[in-house]
C-alpha cells in the first residue's frame, strides 16, 4: 500500500500523469471554496477526497458536504482509504494521510464509500456456549481476540453525485453503501463506523509515551517497563471474549487484545457504538498513569 500526502506541498505529486491540474488551478479552487489559506486545505477528510477526485479526472468538482462521511474512494485501478481505517486506534496518522490500494470495487468512474446510516450490534446470544465469566483484570496483557477480522462489503445502494460542474450526462461519480462488518469465527459482531468512533474526543489513555504528565518520569511503569503483571488501583473487569464486550457491566472494563490491531480497532468501534466511554492505551502502560486520568469515569472500556 502507497501512502498518500494530500500537504499542499505534494498537491503535484497526487495528480495522475493524465491530469493537467497545476498547483495555482488547485489554489484557486480552494479559493473559490472559501478556503482562506493553505492550513486549511485538509480541514477534513472530505476536503481530502474532494482533492483527490479533483486530481484524478482533472475536472470533477465536488462539494465537500456530501463528502462528510466518506471513508474510501475508488477509481481507476487504486482505492485511497483513509488511514485511520487501516492501524492501530492508537496511531496518530500524519495530518489527513490516506492509503493507496491497486485494485477496483467494480464500478465505473469515481466511487465514494460510506457507512451506512443505521449500524447494527449484535444482541447477546443466551445460547451461546462461551462463559460470560467477568473475571477481575489482573494487569496482564493477552490478546483475546485473535479470531477477530474486519471484512469490507457493498449493500448494492448506490446514488449519483451532484457536481458543480454543469452539462455532465453521465453519473461520474456515486456515493457507494459500504458495510464494515466485525467477526469472531466467521460469525457476525457487528457493523462499525470506524471514522465516526475515532472522533477527536475519544480518550486516547495514556497514548505516545505510554505515561502522563500525572507521574514523574522515574516512577512511571511505563517509562521503566514495569508493566507485566502490574494490577490497577481500581477494580476493573478483564474482558476476554466479544460475549463478555457485548454484556459488559457498567463498571470499568480492559478488552484484552494486546498487539493486534484488528482486534482493537473492532473492540474500540463496537465499545463506542454500544455507547459506552473509550479509552486507547498504548502498547507499554502504566495503570497508576490510568487511574488518575480517568478517576472520575468508573465505565470506562479500556483497549489494551
Amino acid at each position: 500500500m502507497d501512502k498518500v500526502d494530500i500537504r499542499p506541498t505534494c498537491l503535484r505529486g497526487v495528480a495522475r500523469p493524465k491530469s493537467e491540474v497545476s498547483v495555482d488551478a488547485a489554489k484557486y479552487w480552494f479559493e473559490h471554496e472559501s478556503v482562506v489559506n493553505y492550513e486549511h486545505l485538509c480541514a477534513s477528510f472530505a476536503m481530502a477526497f474532494s482533492c483527490l477526485a479533483l486530481f484524478d479526472s482533472g475536472h470533477l468538482q465536488i462539494n465537500t458536504e456530501d463528502l462528510s462521511n466518506v471513508i474510501a474512494m475508488s477509481t481507476g485501478n487504486s482505492i485511497y482509504v483513509a488511514s485511520p481505517l487501516l492501524c492501530d486506534p492508537s496511531q496518530e496518522p500524519v495530518g489527513l494521510e490516506m492509503k493507496r490500494i491497486i485494485g477496483n470495487i467494480g464500478k465505473p468512474g469515481i466511487a465514494m464509500l460510506v457507512p451506512p446510516l443505521n449500524l447494527r450490534v449484535r444482541a447477546p446470544d443466551p445460547t451461546s456456549w462461551r462463559l460470560v465469566a467477568h473475571d477481575d483484570f489482573d494487569g496482564k496483557s493477552y490478546d483475546r481476540f485473535a479470531q477477530t477480522s474486519m471484512q469490507l462489503s457493498l449493500s448494492g445502494r448506490e446514488q449519483g453525485l451532484r457536481l458543480q460542474n454543469y452539462g455532465l450526462c453521465d453519473k461520474q461519480v456515486i456515493l457507494l453503501e459500504s458495510v464494515i462488518s466485525v467477526y469472531d469465527r466467521g460469525k457476525w459482531i457487528a457493523d462499525v463506523d470506524v471514522l465516526r468512533a475515532l472522533r477527536p474526543n475519544i480518550c486516547r489513555g495514556c497514548r505516545g509515551r505510554g505515561h502522563s504528565e500525572l507521574c514523574r518520569n522515574d516512577s512511571c511503569s511505563a517509562s521503566t517497563g514495569r508493566t507485566i503483571g502490574e494490577q490497577p488501583e481500581f477494580r476493573k473487569i478483564a474482558i476476554d471474549c466479544w460475549e463478555e464486550l457485548l454484556e459488559a457491566p457498567e463498571d470499568a472494563c480492559v478488552v484484552r487484545a494486546h498487539g493486534n490491531w484488528i482486534g482493537r480497532l473492532a473492540a474500540t468501534c463496537v465499545a463506542y457504538q454500544m455507547g459506552r466511554h473509550v479509552s486507547i492505551l498504548p502498547e507499554d502502560v502504566c495503570w497508576k498513569c490510568v487511574d488518575k486520568l480517568n478517576k472520575d469515569q468508573q465505565d470506562v472500556v479500556f483497549i489494551s
